[in-house]
This record gives structure tokens, C-alpha cells and sequence, in this order.
């Protein structure tokens, strides 16, 4: 059985610049991907006395997503040295400023999501390693996965 997979534009406000622009929320089985990810991290945030960077990250702009864009496929502009990809970036709106990395792979008939990773609370990170092996891998049905890539 797959995951579902689904993309939604939402508006964002940049309060201090007074802008609104778009970004995409990612969806995994009926779920925003930030409020996943935020479950997982909130013990290890809280370990750390900061609760509030559990789930700090915001979706990236429609132009990182969508086709042309090859981003969550096969590839993707910006990876980092072990070939992850960043599918979520920092609440300040920098994508590198808080990463959420994914390996993606592409196969004719599924796209799989594995090896998630939080960089700057991975191995190298001077406290404890942030986990996310509750999450498993996510399994999407490649043709419903494209199509949602094509909806921008």
C-alpha cells in the first residue's frame, strides 16, 4: 500500500516587509508534513530546553515544487553531499537557513521519501542526534505523485 501525497499553494505574510507571497504545503496521507515532523522532533527540542524549533519549517515557493522546477523527482537544484534534498526550509523563508532534507528516489512506478534528516541536528551536531526513523520511508504512487508536481 502507498502513501498519499498532495500539494496545497498557501499565502504567507512577511510582516516586516509587508509582502505576501506563496508557498506549498506538503501533504502526506491527509497530513501537513510540518505538523509530522514537528511530533517527531519535539523530544529532542525539548531535550535541548527549545521546544519552539520543533517543526520550524515552512513549505518552499511554488517555483521550487512545481514542473519545470525538478526538485522532488529526479533533479533536484540543490542537494546536500550524501544526495538528500531539501523538501521544507526555514519559517524565515530561507530554504538553508533550517532544512528539512529527503532522499528521493524514482522508479517507474513509485517515488519513495527515505533517510530524512535534520542537518544542523544530525551526527555532527554537538548533543544528541535528532531521529526520524518513526517515520519509515513514504511510499507515493509515482503517476498520482507527478501529477500533483504538474497542479502548479
Amino acid at each position: 500500500m502507498t502513501d498519499t501525497f498532495s500539494l496545497q499553494i498557501e499565502e504567507r505574510e512577511n510582516e516586516m516587509e509587508s509582502l505576501v507571497y506563496e508557498i506549498v504545503s506538503i501533504f502526506v496521507n491527509g497530513r501537513n508534513l510540518i505538523d509530522i515532523l514537528k511530533e517527531v522532533e519535539m523530544p529532542f527540542a525539548r531535550q535541548e530546553g527549545s521546544p519552539d524549533i520543533a517543526g520550524g519549517y515552512a513549505g518552499l515557493r511554488p517555483e521550487e515544487i512545481f514542473f519545470p522546477s525538478r526538485r522532488l523527482l529526479d533533479e533536484p537544484e540543490t542537494c546536500s553531499s550524501d544526495e538528500k534534498v531539501a523538501v521544507l526550509g526555514c519559517e524565515c523563508g530561507e530554504i538553508d537557513c533550517w532544512p528539512f532534507l529527503v532522499r528521493i528516489t524514482a522508479r517507474d512506478d513509485v517515488v519513495i521519501w527515505s533517510d530524512f534528516e535534520q542537518p544542523h541536528r544530525s551526527g555532527h551536531f554537538v548533543g544528541r542526534p535528532w531521529s526520524y526513523e518513526q517515520l519509515q520511508s513514504f511510499l507515493f504512487d509515482r503517476a498520482r505523485y507527478m501529477a500533483e508536481l504538474e497542479k502548479g
